[in-house]
């Protein structure tokens, strides 16, 4: 159920990393993903008019990782397609979830204005703001950031082609991000207090962090944002999300089976989950102390490019972060 009446367009940079598609290979639609809604980066460009900073191909297979920069909305709909495809998942869109059904202590469905569905288990990916959560009565501690993100869509890319470029000079800072059809995104960091760039359709979002200490209850878990809001530091949160589901699909089915969705059941998927998405977690609150110290960042980002290796040891983390241990 998508509270949405038709697909999102969704104008936000987001970064899968090979081990992501990789991992879905199995349910034949990596090749799509990876074809169809992205760009494999060749090179990443931060700095002035010359570059204080290149992770080029060489970095990336010396790191043995890909990063894709994907549209999230054509990545959404190739998995919803095919799921639907299965012949076992309905989409309904524009529904809005406003509380949980119960019998006892136990989630049996969900309830909205015109409607209620019951269900063996209710699975909430709805957000920072997430209804379930907050219904099931999960707290969370979200910590701001210290600044916003705006974001604009580029319907006609002419940049080098597979190639992602950060300008950071007197203008402030601007992050340029290609995707799939000659398109991309522009993402543009602002204190909460700057007014928004003129001209264009900018979208503007803040992204405080945190972790929640419960993924799962009775008849019901947590995944993605709902349960683990991070910044784009990292390019951590979808891939984290992917991994989610297929962790909880697992432990979901077997549970099923056993016609036991009980918290003490559902727990093997949080005891798996939390503790990766934790080191995921602290990438996002690593990213908010470093903006203590961005005035040294051309001095860090030219030091790492002469030293080479950091920029592979960064970039095997950040590929490896959300997966299986």
């Amino acid at each position: 159920m998508e509270r949405e009446s038709t697909p999102p367009r969704i104008a936000r940079p987001e970064v899968l990393w090979s081990p992501t598609p990789k991992a879905l290979e199995r349910y034949g639609i990596a090749d799509a993903i990876r074809e169809r809604a992205s760009v494999k980066l060749e090179a990443i460009e931060i700095g002035g008019e010359k570059p204080w900073l290149r992770i080029t191909r060489k970095d990336f297979d010396a790191a043995g990782v890909d990063a894709y920069s994907t549209n999230p909305s054509m990545t959404r709909q190739i998995i919803a397609d095919a799921a639907v495809a299965t012949g076992n998942v309905e989409i309904h869109r524009g529904i809005a979830i406003e509380e949980l059904l119960r019998d006892g202590d136990r989630v049996v469905g969900v309830r909205g204005k015109s409607f209620e569905v019951e269900a063996r288990l209710v699975v909430g990916d709805d957000g920072g703001n997430s209804i379930v959560r907050t219904q099931l009565g999960i707290p969370i501690t979200l910590t701001p950031f210290p600044i916003d993100f705006v974001t604009a869509m580029i319907p006609q890319w002419e940049l080098p082609p597979n190639r992602a470029r950060v300008w950071i000079d007197a203008k402030g800072v601007r992050a340029y991000i290609p995707w799939p059809g000659n398109e991309g995104v522009l993402l543009i960091p602002l204190p909460p207090d700057a007014p928004m760039p003129e001209g264009g359709e900018f979208k503007r979002v803040a992204r405080p962090f945190g972790h929640a200490p419960a993924y799962v209850a009775n008849g019901a878990a947590l995944i993605g944002d709902a349960v683990h809001p991070m910044t784009p530091a990292g390019g951590q949160g979808a891939n984290a999300s992917i991994w989610d589901a297929l962790a909880l699909a697992n432990v979901a089915d077997e549970a099923l089976r056993a016609n036991d969705v009980s918290r003490e059941r559902l727990l093997a998927y949080e005891r798996l989950r939390r503790p990766i998405n934790e080191q995921s977690v602290a990438i996002s609150r690593l990213a908010r102390h470093a903006f203590r110290f961005a005035f040294l960042g051309p001095i860090a980002l030219r030091a790492v490019e002469t030293l080479g290796w950091p920029k592979r040891m960064v970039l095997r983390r950040f590929a490896s972060q959300f997966g299986v241990r």
